[in-house]
């Protein structure tokens, strides 16, 4: 038997890698999450091995095209129509360098065929005659543990991918940094975390190149050890300088880590997403939070997003009432000893505001001189007063003090909107803003929809059928507005004149079916189906939906239009095969136990 198979056999290797082999023998289900429990695992492109371009060059043509014809099955996924062909190959060429692939790819074939134990026995034929063919020994062993570890024997997949890591003939293979990572997440799972970090920063320093998924996965893997396992900003440093960055992509290392900025930017990126934990894990997230915000301080100064990310941290890490007067010191340490321009303190303003501290949200807008304040800036003042702070009358008094006259329509319309979509909305405000729009029928349609959108209150319906009978001779909005007046009165129950206004608003298809709508919640089904008889006649593009829609309303009428119902979807079926409005038909018939005759369903 080779050497390089003695390591495999015994628990002992295991062992040497800290491994509970009894463990590893219980774990199955609640040990390492298992890709697949049943069915194939979905494998990376990466996974998979191709031939070696030397060994082709050592095969004559007919070899290569005899190989060839076996791979072409395995792209194609029919590994029951590769496995006879590699299996001929290797029977007919047996001096072929290639033979060991054959033997692989044939155990692969039947590895995602799911004939996991017939696959192991298959690619332990690499390791007994071809151990030393390196480049096909190590995918072989790769498998192996696959196998293994989706047929719930964590002990054998573990064995596997510890010898892997053992060998250094094999660990350095392209595929070997899978089976190393998996081992790092099994050792995480026996709770030894510690113990798995070597082998990630192994995968992460020797594939950068030659397996970037792998060593993506790795170095994100030692992240995470370092911001929430075990926090040491010293060693994350350190992996910083050894990967030049965590990227795949590589970055010019600054002759300075500790003032680097891009590099603790990454760090703050990785503290929010590493570092999470659940509520029964409050004393480990604390400690943890704690620890990342003294990092911060003392540390750009002049850099706020950094500065508050600390602070942001130290909330998190005790995110009761009593943790709160240490973040709010936090953030007046950090405005204290930045710039105290307006938009810092409009940002402090509302950070504060956000977080429940009124009082201190309004000592902060005490310093601002509004009148002084740009118009953005008001506007940013004014949502954190209307807002979270809840002070609408100090809110006013910001949109008082903006210069309309020095804004135009646009601005003056979005400023009126949104006086109008606040909740509470301030009506008096934005009508007060609106009417400085120099566009009168503009302003005039803006404010048809704030009467619109108060119309459960029947003095608005008036106002809003006034303002639109107003714009009745304007082209832009004349349409638009009687549109309004008609949805309006629909929903006011005043149905005779919505009909009207949807008539003199003529838009059809849209507003027959609005009118049929009105006649039918008015106790008018005849003539509302004959509207949309007469709309099915005439609009090609809504002739399905009409026909569904009468259908619709002779099942609503109840048991005396129950036959009318039935006839007009038998109707729609025979109509309007194939398309939705025939399977809607169709259903409805089911669902009336009438057995369907003649007609064509939906497909």
């Amino acid at each position: 038997m080779s050497t390089r198979l003695t390591w495999m056999l015994p628990a002992l290797a295991m062992v040497a890698f800290g491994i509970n082999p009894a463990l590893a023998a219980q774990k199955n289900d609640t040990g390492v999450a298992r890709q697949v429990k049943q069915g194939e695992r979905k494998p990376s492109k990466e996974e998979e091995i191709p031939l070696p371009e030397a060994w082709q060059l050592k095969m004559d043509e007919i070899e290569r095209h005899e190989l060839g014809k076996a791979d072409a099955k395995y792209v194609a996924g029919q590994f029951k129509e590769a496995m006879p062909l590699y299996e001929a190959y290797a029977n007919a060429y047996p001096k072929s360098p290639a033979v060991a692939y054959a033997i692989l790819r044939k155990g692969r074939c039947m590895q995602r065929l799911l004939k996991r134990k017939e696959a192991i026995v298959m690619l332990q034929e690499i390791l007994e005659y071809f151990p030393n063919t390196i480049e096909m020994a190590a995918p072989a062993l790769f498998y192996q543990g696959q196998c293994y570890f989706d047929n719930g024997d964590d002990a054998n997949a573990v064995k596997v991918w510890a010898g892997i890591a053992r060998d250094d003939g094999y660990k350095v293979q392209p595929i070997a940094a899978f089976a190393i990572n998996q081992l790092g997440d099994y050792l995480v799972s026996d709770n030894k975390p510690d113990q798995a970090v070597p082998y990630w920063w192994q995968v992460a320093l020797d594939f950068r190149t030659q397996n970037p998924k792998a060593a993506l996965y790795a170095i994100n893997q030692v992240v995470w050890y370092y911001i929430k396992i075990s926090p040491d900003e010293g060693k994350l440093r350190e992996f910083w300088a050894k990967c030049a960055g965590w990227d795949e992509r590589r970055v010019k290392l600054a002759d300075d880590l500790a003032t680097d900025r891009e590099y603790w930017g990454r760090v703050i990126q990785a503290v929010r997403t590493h570092a999470r934990f659940e509520a029964t894990e409050a004393s480990k997230r604390t400690a943890c939070l704690k620890y990342w915000s003294a990092q911060t301080e003392g540390k750009f100064a002049d850099w706020d997003d950094f500065q508050l990310a600390g602070a942001e941290f130290l909330r998190s890490a005790d995110p009761s009432d009593a943790g709160k007067p240490a973040w709010v010191a936090r953030l007046d340490q950090i405005f204290e000893g930045g710039k105290k321009d307006a938009d810092r303190t409009i940002r402090w303003m509302g950070m504060m505001a956000d977080n429940g501290e009124k009082a201190k949200s309004q000592t902060y807008y005490q310093k601002l001189d509004v009148k002084k304040l740009t118009y953005q800036q008001q506007r940013a003042v004014a949502a954190i007063l209307y807002g979270p702070l809840a002070e609408p009358e100090l809110g006013k008094f910001v949109i008082m003090a903006i210069d309309l006259g020095k804004l135009d329509d646009n601005e003056k319309e979005s400023l009126a909107k949104w006086l109008w979509k606040l909740r509470p909305p301030d009506g008096d405000t934005g009508m007060m803003v609106n009417t400085t729009i120099s566009d009168v029928p503009r302003r005039t349609f803006n404010l048809l929809g704030w009467y619109e959108s108060c119309a459960k209150d029947p003095k608005y319906v008036e106002l809003v059928v006034e303002t639109a009978d107003s714009l009745r001779t304007n082209e832009t909005y004349s349409k638009k507005a009687i549109m309004i007046k008609a949805g309006v009165l629909d929903k006011a129950k005043r149905f005779d004149e919505a009909i009207a206004a949807y008539r003199a608003a003529d838009e059809p298809p849209k507003t027959i079916f609005a009118i049929a709508e009105c006649l039918v919640k008015s106790n008018r089904l005849e003539p509302a189906i004959q509207e949309l008889r007469d709309l099915e006649a005439l609009y090609p593009t809504a002739k399905g939906k009409a026909a569904q829609t009468i259908a619709s309303y002779l099942l609503k009428a109840g048991p005396t239009r129950k036959n009318d119902a039935i006839q007009e979807c038998r109707r729609i079926m025979v109509t309007y095969p194939k398309t939705g409005e025939s399977s809607w038909a169709h259903e409805r018939l089911e669902e009336l136990n009438v057995k369907v005759k003649g007609g064509t369903d939906a497909e």
